[in-house]
């Protein structure tokens, strides 16, 4: 089986600062605008590694940017690993440096696992801004059935759960938003025995004190009721 290997020089919008990415995949076609890769397709560098069996990139005909192919796809069996051991896997990506944001589709969730956690959604969005050459995340949003798993660290244990339908996250300011669009937002800290249920749930942490705090908004209780207690105990057996 043949591997064909490239070198691109890009900001690859996984990541955050400019470096090379090597690409490589059993097969690749280029007809002057689009390369399709196929077959074991791999892209790394620096943050880490992500395969998939399918990946095109189109080219900027216009040379509306400095990246010679700012849209990136990749379908099918979509994992990357990061650097730090996080695992996060979904059927397709859609990269778009041009918008400075990229995609994730699940089927049927996007999943991501890591040493502090579990995420799961139908699918997430992650927008960017470039400082100094390099890309950082300013958003992460994350759509319909999302379940979160905060298990926190050796020096501090944390063992949360939330169901939402929708998540934003902002990594600068360290605030996470938890909203519900039909039901409620279902927050259990099983440490603290605490139980939330809200309209909107905003969990911000301090990045000096590194203190947490969880604010609930609009029909709050502090005590679930009976079909959200078997909610949580459903989508969260362990």
């Amino acid at each position: 089986m043949k591997k064909f290997l490239y070198v691109f020089f890009l900001s690859f919008p996984f990541c955050l600062p400019a470096f090379e990415t090597v690409v490589e995949s059993d097969e690749v076609h280029y007809n002057g605008e689009w390369i399709t890769l196929t077959g074991h397709v791999a892209v790394e560098n620096t943050m880490g590694r992500v395969t998939a069996e399918t990946a095109t990139l189109k080219k900027d005909a216009q040379k509306t940017t400095k990246i010679d192919f700012p849209w990136i796809e990749l379908k099918h069996a979509v994992c990357l690993t990061l650097a730090d051991g996080g695992l996060l896997q979904c059927d397709s990506v859609f990269l778009d440096y041009t918008q400075m944001t990229s995609f994730f589709y699940g089927k049927p969730q996007v999943t991501y696992k890591g040493t502090l956690g579990e995420i799961y959604a139908d699918r997430a969005q992650v927008d960017y801004q470039e400082i100094e050459g390099k890309l950082e995340a300013t958003k992460v949003t994350l759509f319909d059935n999302v379940r979160l798993v905060n298990m926190g660290s050796e020096e501090k244990p944390a063992f949360q759960y939330a169901l939402a339908d929708e998540v934003y996250y902002f990594p600068q300011e360290q605030v996470t938003v938890l909203e519900s669009k039909q039901s409620k937002v279902l927050f259990y800290d099983k440490l603290r025995d605490m139980q939330l249920s809200a309209r909107t749930v905003r969990a911000h942490r301090d990045p000096v004190t590194h203190k947490e705090s969880v604010q609930g908004v609009g029909d709050v209780r502090f005590v679930f009721g009976p079909e959200e207690l078997e909610k949580i105990k459903q989508r969260f057996p362990k």
